[in-house]
């Protein structure tokens, strides 16, 4: 159901990045050395070029003025029509709290997203020394990632409705194991890379990338499905919320 909208999301995007966290596992490393973090691209937005409309010689009656567009019918204007929530009377029943939180929350999905999508590309063959050293690096900002979401998940307000607190505490714990998993994997890399074998610094990789993509997957929500008046409100909200849109 669409209380699942996030975990549902994850799922997909697990799926499609198991490649990408594959790795053979053999091969040599050594000292560690920086690797420079994947750059994002900027999306860069321009503003449709305006027209003006000729003015119309003085004294002609308002009834005969020209219009920018004649065809397009006042009503359907949506600079004049009033918005489609405020004639829909379950829209207007949503609670404001739990469909802020529910656009938060499928945002923090957006953003979870695009981290655990800039995994290393997976080797050919044994690991080699930048392929170890790329994924020390990426577990490292990928647990940064969380823990920025997770200061902003932990001053957020809850969903207003009852059961509220239980979905809030629930996405919270979720959130914070895969950030968990992420930075620990990171600090055992590290630890191998600098003084263990070959074979053990692959083992942790491959054990870390399974793990968090586990946990990515995890359906968090499938405790409530036994609360309908919480799952049905928490559907409602979400489907409202134009982030949650944005996941499909």
């Amino acid at each position: 159901m669409t209380i699942r909208i996030t975990v549902t999301s994850i799922v997909a995007v697990a799926a499609m990045a198991a490649s990408a966290c594959s790795a053979s596992v053999a091969g040599s490393a050594d000292v560690a050395t920086d690797v420079t973090p994947t750059t994002s691209t900027e999306q860069e937005v321009t503003a449709e070029p305006t027209t003006e409309s000729a003015e119309a010689p003085a004294g002609t009656p308002a009834a005969e003025l020209p219009t920018d567009d004649p065809a397009v019918d006042p009503a359907d204007d949506p600079a004049t029509s009033e918005p489609a929530a405020a004639d829909d009377p379950a829209a207007a029943d949503i609670d404001p709290a739990t469909l802020a939180w529910s656009d938060a929350a499928c945002l923090d999905m957006l953003t979870l997203f695009g981290a655990y999508m800039e995994a290393p590309e997976p080797t050919a063959g044994p690991i080699d020394e930048d392929y170890a050293i790329e994924n020390i690096n990426y577990f490292d900002r990928f647990a940064a990632t969380i823990n920025d979401l997770l200061a902003d998940i932990h001053d957020r307000a809850e969903p207003g409705i009852p059961g509220g607190q239980r979905i809030h505490e629930a996405y919270t714990d979720f959130i914070h194991a895969i950030g968990v998993a992420a930075q620990d994997g990171a600090i055992e890399m590290e630890l191998l890379h600098r003084s263990g074998s070959a074979a053990d610094l692959a083992a942790a990789i491959e054990q870390t990338q399974d793990s968090v993509m586990a946990l990515v997957g995890d359906d968090f929500a499938a405790q409530f499905d036994d609360d309908t008046a919480l799952t049905g409100a928490m559907e409602a909200a979400m489907d409202a919320a134009p982030s949650c849109a944005l996941l499909g």
